[in-house]
């Protein structure tokens, strides 16, 4: 697995706004999102630019599994793919709380402390937001989905716009 670890980065396009990915071998390893993702109703999405990934056998594999899963999150439906994950130096804590996050169902949310609770941190709600403020794979670890006790968002990485535009995109895919 260790000479499988090499990797690069992608830019994927959907809608004119690009995307940056890092993959490595094991699987997509940072995610980033640009606010202009909440400006599109849907799209159809292109590859802009791979670098060359060298000996990275299963990299384009991954960038191909990403780029799926932000198609059809943008488009308003349940991604049928998550790319595997390159967690390679998150911390056991964070890893956990990753773990439970990828339990909630698409269109669902859970509070801070419901997560903190399921790994057995009970109390430990400011810790986990602190842990998806980290988070460096959004959508593919849905930290969108965990909000405040009281029923408000709280924070995200990619902005609270964001955070609310992914929660209303998974709200309105289930009314349809």
């Amino acid at each position: 697995m260790a000479a499988e670890a090499a990797g690069g980065t992608a830019v994927i396009s959907i809608g004119g706004v690009d995307l940056r990915l890092v993959v490595t071998g094991d699987g997509l390893k940072r995610l980033d999102l640009p606010a202009g993702l909440m400006g599109l109703s849907g799209g159809r999405l292109y590859r802009a630019g791979v670098t060359a990934f060298g000996a990275c056998g299963r990299c384009l594999v991954h960038v191909e599994a990403a780029a799926a899963m932000v198609e059809a999150v943008v488009n308003g439906m349940p991604p049928n793919v998550v790319p595997e994950l390159d967690l390679e130096g998150v911390s056991g804590f964070d890893r956990s709380v990753y773990g439970a996050a990828l339990l909630i169902p698409w269109g669902e949310v859970r509070t801070y402390g419901w997560l903190a609770s399921s790994i057995g941190k009970g109390g430990a709600a400011r810790a986990v937001g602190g842990a998806l403020g980290r988070n460096p794979v959004p959508l593919a670890v849905p930290c969108h989905r965990v909000i405040r006790s009281d029923g408000s968002e709280g924070g995200f990485s990619a902005g609270p716009g964001l955070k609310a535009w992914l929660l209303e995109r998974e709200a309105s895919a289930l009314r349809d």
